[in-house]
């Protein structure tokens, strides 16, 4: 693959370079897309090529700083043995992107919290996927106060804080009380995001909400947002980028699928890049083509952006233009094609 000509370049409204540094980790969580772990991480110099990579994108796409973002996350990247090494590696080009970490927390205190912030990292996502009885019997016995451990020595250094929850028909209920203690806490964002039965989600996927069940959260997160908005200390609630179906209660277009305007870019620990996290589809190998060659000339990754391949019945809905079908890694989920109806819509 060789980059396009400059004069075709795709200009996204944001990018992200998702980094799964690694698929080990300290938990095994029930939802989780991994399936396995055995998957060798890259050594430390195969990390820096990486890296080079993606600035190098950036300067191809000539993205400005504001809208780039880096994310790392694993597996749990806190466990590898030069997860420091590489952000002071990374440090010195840190203006040029927005340095994030996806972690479970539970590695996380208040001296290494320091460490984070002095080597870039400005935003730090947690995952819970509910109060603690719910997020106990996803995540593990005492997962809970770990997480809650780690936001508050976040918070106390003044990095901003993300908490997402997967939405299952178990822990719905829990949507007021978690809305309320993040606002208590002082999280900056709270995103609810759907249930995708891949990986080890597969063994649960009895447990993705309905049509009706997915309709009537959307409606209250909408409910929240604009209650939230009116306070002085506002936390941000959002639905995600699987939110497109909710755009034919709204009539306004709604964050669509990530993959159909090239958004977002998905590195794996063995280097294999897809184009979103939940779809397992390859685009290609960063280690044997670049990050920008594999963004401009993936065949597969042009199909998957070609609205015009989506399912008929999605084409006629007097929403389309404004939903677009909906969450492709749902429908991939489901059907094994990114082009079917999304299945939890409601219409």
């Amino acid at each position: 693959m060789t980059p396009a000509r400059t004069k075709n370049i795709h200009h996204p409204p944001y990018f992200t370079l998702q980094w799964h540094l690694t698929e080990k980790c300290n938990w095994r969580c029930r939802h989780c897309y991994h399936e396995a772990r055995d998957k060798q991480e890259l050594p430390f110099s195969d990390c820096l090529k990486i890296f080079r990579q993606y600035l190098d994108l950036l300067a191809y796409l000539k993205m400005p700083p504001g809208r780039t973002r880096l994310s790392l996350t694993g597996g749990e990247p806190l466990v590898r043995n030069d997860f420091f090494k590489l952000l002071e590696a990374m440090y010195p080009y840190n203006r040029r992107f927005l340095l994030s970490l996806f972690s479970n927390g539970s590695l996380i205190d208040k001296e290494n919290v320091k460490r984070l912030k002095k080597t870039g990292v400005r935003s730090i996502q947690f995952s819970l996927e509910g109060m603690e009885e719910n997020n106990d019997r996803i995540r593990g016995k005492g997962a809970f106060q770990l997480t809650e451990n780690a936001l508050q020595a976040a918070i106390g250094q003044g990095i901003n804080t993300v908490v997402s929850v997967t939405m299952t028909k178990d822990n719905l209920g829990d949507m007021p009380s978690l809305i309320e203690y993040c606002a208590k806490m002082k999280v900056n964002s709270l995103g609810f995001r759907r249930l995708v039965p891949i990986g080890r989600g597969k063994a649960i996927s009895q447990k993705v909400l309905s049509p009706e069940e997915l309709k009537g959260a959307y409606f209250y997160i909408e409910l929240k947002k604009r209650e939230l908005s009116k306070k002085k200390d506002k936390l941000i609630v959002s639905r995600g980028c699987e939110e497109g179906v909710f755009s034919r209660e709204t009539g306004q277009e709604t964050e669509s699928c990530a993959l159909l305007d090239k958004r977002v870019l998905v590195v794996m620990p063995d280097a294999d890049v897809l184009a979103c996290r939940r779809l397992p589809l390859k685009l290609g190998n960063a280690l044997k083509n670049s990050l920008t060659a594999i963004y401009t000339g993936s065949a597969v990754l042009s199909k998957l952006m070609d609205r015009g391949r989506i399912a008929s019945l999605c084409k006629n809905c007097k929403v389309f233009n404004l939903c677009s079908g909906g969450a492709k890694c749902m429908s991939y989920a489901f059907s094994k094609s990114t082009f079917a109806p999304d299945p939890q819509c409601w219409s």
